[in-house]
């Protein structure tokens, strides 16, 4: 009898074990269109995002240690905007993936394609140049595609790690709001973005995201090269993930960045560079760490 009630619980202890550190910090993460100088025009582009984390996972039983790991995130994405109307534009953005934990000794990768999303944004609100004040205010809505793969199966000492993952496996939707306050050369530049999760089809839902951006820049036109220098203050917000409609321990939170860089623009090319520094965070009640990040952007005008 005492070997049968063994057997029952040591598999039981063990399967505690397994789902106990499933936390990742690829999936922590907010988007944003930044500053469009030439609003009107088509453009064809690639930027990149690089991101990393460190990961404090707990120990399950007392006497373990703490682990900490290293997860970095680099994503590149071609995206383009067509100008459907002079208030009405369409945007595409197909991101590429590669993921990576460091913990010791042990390397994990993941890469493919991710997420598929498309926007339609209308201006509400266009500059005239008979005014000494130029507003511009765009709204945006649009649709993200599960193309990215989601495989519901152990990846990670025998853990599933959702935010491992290339895609949601969900059809989400994305809200926007873009505001450009300009006078002369300088401006002012306000972006809110807000993206509505849904359920996949593995019972997990991520949690819904605030991204949201005040910057300001300063746009020195040349014939032969313009300057387009920034600086600003982001917040981001994560709402806590659910699995079978429960929220999912170490997710959520939300964050201050200071950021700033610089684009840069000769005929039809442009070439940017931007840098983002953490003032304050909480993300996975404090078990996720956010490092500092880097973004590149590459445009064409068409």
């Amino acid at each position: 009898m005492k070997n049968y009630i063994v057997s029952i619980i040591i598999p039981c202890l063990l399967s505690l074990k397994i789902y106990a550190c499933d936390i990742c910090g690829c999936s922590v993460s907010g988007s944003y269109f930044g500053i469009f100088p030439q609003y009107r025009k088509h453009f064809i582009g690639l930027r990149s995002n690089y991101r990393n984390y460190r990961v404090k996972h707990p120990p399950l039983f007392a006497g373990e240690n703490v682990v900490y790991s290293k997860d970095l995130s680099f994503n590149n994405e071609i995206w383009g905007k067509y100008q459907v109307h002079k208030k009405l534009q369409m945007i595409a953005v197909l991101p590429f993936l590669y993921n990576q934990r460091k913990e010791n000794d042990l390397v994990i990768n993941k890469s493919g394609i991710g997420d598929i999303t498309c926007f339609l944004l209308y201006s509400l609100l266009s500059p005239k140049d008979s005014l000494k004040f130029k507003h511009q205010m765009v709204l945006g809505t649009g649709l993200k595609i599960p193309t990215g793969s989601y495989q519901n199966t152990i990846v990670y000492k025998d853990v599933p790690l959702p935010g491992f993952q290339m895609g949601t496996a969900s059809w989400d939707i994305p809200l926007s709001l873009l505001y450009t306050l300009k006078r002369k050369s300088l401006g002012l530049n306000l972006e809110i973005n807000y993206q509505w999760n849904t359920i996949n089809r593995y019972e997990y839902q991520f949690g819904n995201k605030l991204s949201s951006a005040i910057r300001v820049f300063h746009w020195k036109y040349n014939p032969r090269l313009s300057f387009l220098p920034q600086i600003g203050i982001s917040y981001e917000n994560f709402q806590r993930d659910k699995k079978n409609s429960l929220e999912v321990k170490y997710t959520g939170g939300n964050a201050l960045w200071a950021h700033g860089g610089i684009d840069l623009y000769k005929g039809k090319w442009g070439l940017g560079l931007n840098a983002w520094v953490p003032i304050y965070q909480n993300i996975g009640e404090k078990h996720i760490q956010m490092l500092p990040r880097l973004s590149t952007n590459f445009l064409y005008l068409l």
